[in-house]
């Protein structure tokens, strides 16, 4: 997990104070915010990072209630992200996706005319990929789009010029897992039997090229689709046939969260667990959520529990990774360790030990460049919602003054006041 660049903060980080504003009635000052986060994305050199920034501006725009705005800002978006190129000059992989996200926008505020027709441009962008699992990929999340706006009929002709296209692959490797996001995207556009037809293919297409592919070769597309179509035990049953560790552990990930969705958490900590043994980080990543959705569902209890589990897994990791090494690989995967077992502490009720996680682990090893909250604003301001919550509010504003980073650091003393702010907001007046 990395940060985002700086130089995507500025508006990124209006956008968010806008938000905040808009959300306490303060629309003047949450317009003039906006502003201020439009002429910073004038600076982004960027076509794709601009795009994108103009996008988020645009729906901060109607969260404020001005959609006629919002509507020309993202036809600015649409201009920009015309121009989205590789260096050589060709059409930017990145373009198909980034107008899609800016149809779904347009869809949002009431645009629907400009949204099917930024979708087409997308589509056509897709089309002129070079490489054929990327442009089936842009096809599949184009038809999504297409579902969310009520454009069925385009969706599902979108899917089946993708399936077309699978099916035409020479490449084994790339056929397989593109069958596995046709079935997965048809399921989710509600057309399950027509996604089980194609997971067949895609096992049919495994067994008659086990030789080629070798007889585990299940990328994690089938078992995403599976998920959706059939439920955990087949999805199950597929990843444990994976012999390649990266995805057997993605997919694995894939079904952990589905039955923490499906509220099956002793089945979800049970898939977490062999997620541990493969991969130490993603397994601490996992068992982290796990924690914070049971607090999420009120049960403090076992979000105590699984927490206090999860540092004495994290434990060992956590202290080899930072005696004696300050190499910046191992220094990142403790940060980022210990920001989830932090988060998971203080969403459970265990603020002091998120304290001492924070302090320990967190403070040492953040890097000055790309830290906290230029990754997870959402996710500072819960933390600080959770510790004002549990307590510890001043013991979180002495840790911040000691963040190297100084964006970092000012952020979180703007979300902690926030968090204050709130609370006194909705508490009740005393007599």
């Amino acid at each position: 997990v990395r940060a985002p660049p700086r130089s995507a903060f500025s508006d990124a980080a209006g956008k968010s104070i806008a938000l905040l504003q808009a959300e306490h009635s303060e629309v003047q000052a949450a317009q003039s915010t906006l502003k201020q986060a439009l002429d910073a994305s004038r600076l982004i050199k960027d076509n794709s990072s601009r795009a994108s920034a103009l996008t988020f501006i645009a729906l901060a725009q109607a969260k404020c209630g001005d959609n006629q705005e919002a509507r020309v800002t993202l036809r600015d978006a649409v201009r920009v992200g015309r121009w989205i190129h590789n260096a050589d000059g060709v059409t930017s992989n990145s373009r198909s996706a980034t107008l899609s996200d800016i149809a779904l926008a347009q869809s949002r505020v009431g645009d629907v005319d400009a949204a099917r027709a930024t979708t087409q441009e997308s589509l056509q962008a897709a089309r002129s990929m070079k490489d054929e699992h990327q442009s089936i990929s842009a096809m599949r999340q184009i038809a999504l789009v297409q579902v969310k706006n009520a454009d069925f009929d385009g969706s599902q002709a979108t899917l089946h010029e993708a399936l077309a296209k699978a099916r035409s692959m020479s490449n084994h490797y790339g056929k397989v897992p593109a069958l596995g996001e046709i079935a997965f995207a048809q399921a989710l556009a509600g057309d399950k039997k027509a996604a089980r037809l194609t997971i067949d293919d895609a096992l049919r297409e495994i067994r008659a090229n086990k030789d080629a592919l070798g007889i585990s070769y299940y990328p994690c597309e089938i078992v995403k689709a599976q998920l959706e179509v059939s439920g955990v035990a087949e999805a199950l049953q597929t990843a444990k046939s994976m012999s390649e560790k990266p995805s057997q552990v993605s997919a694995l990930i894939c079904i952990a969260d589905a039955q923490v969705k499906s509220g099956d958490f002793i089945g979800a900590l049970n898939t977490a667990r062999a997620i541990n043994l493969l991969d130490r980080d993603r397994g601490v990543e996992c068992i982290a959520g796990i924690a914070i959705a049971q607090a999420g569902v009120g049960d403090s209890i076992s979000a105590q529990a699984t927490s206090r589990d999860l540092l004495a897994i994290a434990d060992e990791l956590l202290k080899k990774r930072s005696v004696n090494d300050s190499t910046t690989t191992n220094g990142d995967s403790v940060f980022w360790a210990s920001s989830y077992i932090a988060l998971a502490q203080a969403k459970s009720g265990l603020g002091h030990e998120a304290l001492e996680t924070v302090r320990d682990f967190m403070i040492p090893h953040w890097n000055e460049e790309d830290g906290w909250f230029l990754a997870y604003a959402p996710v500072v301001l819960s933390f600080c919602r959770d510790q004002l919550k549990n307590g510890y509010a001043t013991q979180v504003c002495e840790l911040a003054e000691r963040i190297p980073n100084q964006i970092d650091r000012i952020a979180v003393l703007l979300c902690l006041a926030e968090a204050i702010r709130e609370e006194q907001k909705h508490a009740v007046p005393t007599k």
